[in-house]
Order: structure tokens, then C-alpha cells, then sequence
């Protein structure tokens, strides 16, 4: 807000909000040239991924709002979040994924990744904690993602104290990008 403020910008505004209700009630349709979702809740137990912020009918509301070739940037910290986001938009006519089939390796996030401590890329515990990280999913062929689609990390997106917590945690960051067709 003091650098926005400091640069007399006037075209940033700031909500206070629900996301879907910005999208569906705040934003004309096709008025905005960039989405950026960064470290949302992950909703990490199996039985509350249906409250998990990216699902069919926000990718919908996102089409609505962005103008045609505008981008949809999304970062996470939860590998099957990643997965699950990558599946969503894959199954919408309203978006295509800017880094398709790039990535895909033992070193991208896999449907079979879960919590990080089961994550085959995790990097281990943090100093001082107990255990080895060398886990089950460790094993060749395992955990390996085919399809890809990851984007390098967006120059544009600050460090949160999200993305510095998984750091301090091991975790890989996943980025994607997406473009409105």
C-alpha cells in the first residue's frame, strides 16, 4: 500500500473480499489483464478439498473477468494442490497452459504426493528435526510426472511469508501460467 501510494499509481485497487465474489460481482466481464493467485489454501485433508479455491466454478469466474489473452498466474506449495489445479484448468475450454508438457520429470509434483513429509520432493527435515526424508515414494518410477505444464517461477510475484514457509519447510513451490483463449 506505501509503494502504490508512494508511486501515485491510481490504477491498483485494494478489496477486502472473497475472491469469487470479487470475480462475479466487483469486475466487469473481460476488464482485467491479470489473475494472480498465490499460496491459496491448500486444504490439504482429503475430505476438504471440495473448499480448495480453485475449482471448476472459479476457473469459470476467472474466464469471465480476464480479457481474451489475459494471464492467470497461480503458485502452491502443495504438490497434489498443483496437480489439482493443473487438472481443472485443463478441463476448461477457457484456458490454455503456457508451459504445456514442459517440466515433466521426477522433479515436478505427481497425483501420488500428498502432505509434504510424503512428498517424493520434499528436501528432508529441517535441522535439528528428527528423520531422514528418505520416504517410501523415493523408490525409481515412482511419483514421476508425465504431463508437465510448470512454469518457471514469475519474476513478478514477491517472497510471502507463505512461500518463505515452505522454504524453511523443504517444499517445492509450483508455479503455473495460464492464458485466456
Amino acid at each position: 500500500m506505501i509503494k502504490i501510494n508512494s508511486r501515485g499509481l491510481s490504477n491498483v485497487r485494494v478489496v477486502e473480499a472473497n475472491a469469487p465474489e470479487v470475480l462475479a460481482t466487483m469486475l466487469p466481464a473481460g476488464s482485467v489483464s491479470e489473475l494472480w493467485v498465490f499460496f491459496p489454501d491448500p486444504w490439504h485433508k482429503s475430505r476438504h478439498h471440495k473448499r480448495r479455491l480453485i475449482q471448476p466454478a472459479f476457473a469459470e469466474l476467472a474466464a469471465r473477468s480476464l480479457k481474451k489473452g489475459g494471464l492467470w498466474r497461480i503458485a502452491t506449495d502443495w504438490s497434489n494442490y498443483a496437480v489439482h489445479v493443473r487438472e481443472v484448468l485443463a478441463g476448461s475450454t477457457e484456458f490454455e497452459n503456457l508451459h504445456d508438457g514442459e517440466r515433466a520429470a521426477r522433479t515436478a509434483p505427481s497425483p501420488k504426493c500428498g502432505n509434504p513429509e510424503s512428498n517424493p520432493w520434499w528436501a528432508g527435515p529441517r535441522q535439528g528435526r528428527p528423520g531422514t526424508g528418505q520416504h517410501r515414494a523415493h523408490r525409481p518410477n515412482e511419483g514421476v510426472d508425465h504431463v508437465g505444464g510448470w512454469a518457471p517461477r514469475f519474476d513478478g510475484r514477491i517472497r510471502t511469508s507463505f512461500e518463505n514457509k515452505a522454504h524453511e519447510a523443504g517444499r517445492m513451490i509450483f508455479d503455473l501460467s495460464y492464458r485466456r483463449i
